[in-house]
């Protein structure tokens, strides 16, 4: 029979599946990697274009939006696109919303939007640089899905909205998590890929930092986002943000103020509440949800004495505040998914926009074309309008009219055309003037029209200037914070240090044989107070029980807020006697006491304007100080008189122009080592250090120059040296080094830099 042909079952059904499960990929679940959207967020947008409800028009019904999209282009139901329109226009999930909405859209706490009939709708400016110049051929058209009209097949979007806003979906055998980002970022990165078109992806982070969420929230795991945007796939982890308040007497408030993404902050009150009533959230009395319109404000009363980080710890564990989020960068590229890098995706939006400037700047070169044709006709009609006007006024047809005109008067055809169309009154009444001004401007743009399809440069040039303009209209500031948390230790490219602390048992420690180089470890019972001292001049203390157990490590600015550039230079515990020295000279003794450091941290050394603490040694009865150009003081510690710890520092050293201090040490055994940036070392006999009163210059023992570097550190080991070069912790063994005169540069030891010795 004609028409019905024998086929296996089996291949039937593969080749069916295959169709449904590309039909799906394709028609519904993965954005677009040129225009970031999806077909029925492309096709609302599309619609409200068309419609005109644009943002500076009146809202429009959500119901009247919605038919239309069901009744030209997205042949589904109107629960999807109800559904699509909505997360466009929340603030809380669209990093830079699409759609303005008016009316209820939903909330944090999961709550459903108002039925469409109630809310209205109209684009935001934003979205309209995403339909900019569709009516100039930028993009293909592509039939509805009853062909009775057409629709673009992509937007021809002018800034980077895939990673701007982020895109997630579910098909069949593949997803896609594509998390928002700070526009200024992304536009940044295009601009300079634009520039330097041989940029990796972990060049072009140099600008997008990572995820922006419109939650805010903090991103406690920076290192791995290295593995996101190189492969396109990875895994992060966010944490909510809270601050400790003042609360009634003695009491205090725990308020969170910033939650992870996506999570339902009514679910994260029920989960703390919860965890009150079984009593696993010892220390806090009751939660309560005081957010508004400003933002969220979930506030946990603590009880007298209560820790807010051995709260905030708990919180972060066991519920919501901490969540992982899987990443999967995967969109549509030429019909088909990819998976895609950073520089993947920038690639292809510039080339994107290569395609679409090109194309808009041909229809307009066109038009221009056509439209000199025309004026230059009209140019010489008026040269000869007496003529003219005979040749019209005496043509029995139009087309002996357009006949005459073109042998007499050296017109086209589509110049007598043009003339024919326009009324002789007006003819009559043309200034000659405006006409060649329209002309001259025709030339120019026609000139520029060309220069930039002539031109790679020039191109490029074009597209960078609207991505500046939509930077300066739309871009802001990151919300979410890059920290850092859960890590090996290790220093960051820019050369900072990363400080992680952890809990481990002393027997571990005594049994294990490798102890990593470049850890600091001490020894503390459960409820000890450790105290860590920073370059800032300031204290922080925590009882060893509220250190969280990890077997990497936690962040010390995941538990105290420190700066970027603050660092931790030790860790004490109570009682102990130190003495604190500053880059300028100056110091001090004091006792480490918990009792008298804030809930929230203290300072203990009050510095001038562009001092730093350089380190904190324990004290000695001598100590030796050694400055960066290689001169050294010799002084007995009680010189340095004893203060409290919200005091500043006396005069130390004497410290000229162009030096700092660079280390200092008690003087334990006979020879004091000093190393200097280019790996120079050098034993100098303690005895050749004459003992000087404090607020002395100092002698130099050590010649440092161009060759040698500074000199970066002192010691009076008798055993090893422990240093670091780039990211490695090295050891030295002190019976290598050779005892020189106090002008010898020292030998070197190796053939790199050294960033620091303890």
């Amino acid at each position: 029979m004609a028409g019905i042909h024998d086929r296996f079952i089996t291949e039937e059904l593969k080749q069916s599946y295959i169709d449904y499960a590309m039909s799906v990929i394709v028609g519904r679940a993965l954005p677009d990697i040129r225009d970031g959207l999806k077909p029925v967020q492309r096709r609302i947008v599309y619609s409200m274009y068309e419609t005109g409800s644009t943002y500076n028009t009146p809202y429009k019904k959500s119901a009247r939006i919605v038919g239309d999209v069901l009744g030209k282009y997205h042949p589904h139901g109107d629960a999807s696109v109800y559904d699509a329109l909505v997360r466009m226009a929340q603030d809380f999930v669209m990093r830079y919303p699409l759609v303005d909405g008016h009316g209820n859209f939903g909330s944090m706490d999961g709550d459903p939007p108002a039925a469409m009939r109630y809310t209205e709708v109209r684009l935001t400016r934003l979205a309209e640089f995403l339909v900019q110049d569709l009516d100039k051929n930028t993009v293909d058209w592509i039939p509805n899905f009853d062909g009775t009209l057409n629709e673009p097949q992509v937007l021809p979007a002018v800034f980077p909205q895939l990673l701007v806003n982020g895109s997630n979906g579910i098909a069949v055998g593949v997803s896609t998590y594509i998390p928002p980002h700070n526009l200024t970022e992304v536009i940044d990165a295009t601009l300079h890929y634009i520039e330097n078109p041989e940029s990796s992806s972990r060049d072009l982070m140099r600008f997008v930092k990572g995820p922006d969420f419109p939650t805010g929230g903090q991103i406690i795991n920076p290192a791995d986002l290295v593995r996101v945007y190189g492969e396109g796939k990875g895994v992060i982890r966010v944490r909510g943000k809270a601050r400790l308040e003042d609360g009634h007497g003695q009491k205090n408030k725990l308020v969170i103020y910033e939650i992870p993404y996506m999570v339902n902050k009514a679910e994260l009150v029920s989960q703390i509440a919860q965890l009150i009533r079984d009593r696993k959230l010892s220390g806090v009395d009751e939660v309560r949800d005081e957010s508004n319109r400003q933002g969220v404000r979930v506030v946990l009363e603590l009880k007298k004495g209560a820790s807010f980080q051995h709260i905030l710890n708990q919180l972060y564990e066991q519920t919501g505040l901490e969540t992982s989020y899987a990443l999967n960068m995967v969109a549509l590229k030429d019909g088909a998914p990819v998976q895609f890098s950073l520089k993947d995706y920038i690639s292809s939006f510039v080339e994107f926009r290569k395609e679409t400037v090109i194309r808009k700047t041909k229809y307009l070169l066109d038009k221009a074309t056509k439209r000199r044709e025309i004026v230059e006709g009209i140019l010489k009609a008026l040269d000869s309008i007496d003529l003219v006007i005979n040749i019209i006024r005496n043509a029995e047809t139009t087309e002996q009219a357009k006949q005459d005109l073109m042998a007499k008067i050296g017109l086209t055809e589509v110049q007598a055309e043009a003339v024919l169309e326009i009324k002789l009154r007006s003819l009559v009444h043309m200034e000659k003037e405006k006409v060649q001004q329209e002309l001259d401007a025709l030339l120019k743009a026609i000139e520029e029209y060309n220069e930039i399809l002539g031109s790679e440069k020039k191109l490029l040039e074009v597209i960078a200037e609207d991505l500046r303009n939509v930077k300066k209209l739309f871009g802001n500031k990151r919300r979410t914070q890059i920290g850092f948390s859960e890590a090996q230790i290790q220093g960051s490219e820019e050369g900072t240090e990363e400080f992680y602390v952890e809990m481990m048992d002393l027997s571990i420690v005594r049994r294990s044989k490798n102890v990593p180089a470049g850890v600091d470890y001490v020894k503390v019972q459960g409820s000890d107070t450790v105290m860590f001292l920073t370059s800032f001049g300031k204290i922080f203390a925590i009882s060893a029980y509220e250190i969280p157990e990890s077997q990497k490590g936690v962040a010390l600015n995941a538990l105290f807020p420190m700066g970027n550039d603050e660092r931790v230079i030790m860790i004490g515990t109570e009682g102990q006697e130190v003495i604190a020295l500053s880059e300028k000279g100056k110091g001090k003794r004091f006792k480490l006491d918990s009792s008298k450091i804030p809930t929230r941290g203290g300072y203990y050394f009050l510095l001038d304007p562009g001092d730093t603490v350089v380190l904190v040694v324990p004290v000695a009865p001598e100590i030796v100080i050694v400055t960066a150009q290689g001169k050294a003081v010799r002084l007995d510690a009680e010189s340095i008189p004893e203060r409290g710890l919200r005091t500043g520092g006396v005069k130390v050293v004497r410290i000229y122009d162009g030096d700092k201090i660079a280390g200092a040490t008690g003087i334990t055994t006979p020879y004091v080592v000093t190393m200097t940036e280019n790996a120079y070392v050098k034993k100098t006999p303690a005895a050749d250090i004459p003992k000087r009163r404090r607020g002395a210059a100092g002698v130099f023992i050590h010649k440092a120059n161009e060759n040698t570097g500074p000199v970066i550190g002192v010691s009076c080991s008798n055993d090893e040296l422990l240093y670091r070069a780039g990211r490695e912790w090295r050891k030295l063994s002190v019976k290598d080094v050779r005892v020189c005169s106090k002008v010898s540069m020292g030998k070197k030891v190796l053939r790199t830099t050294i960033n620091r010795l303890v």
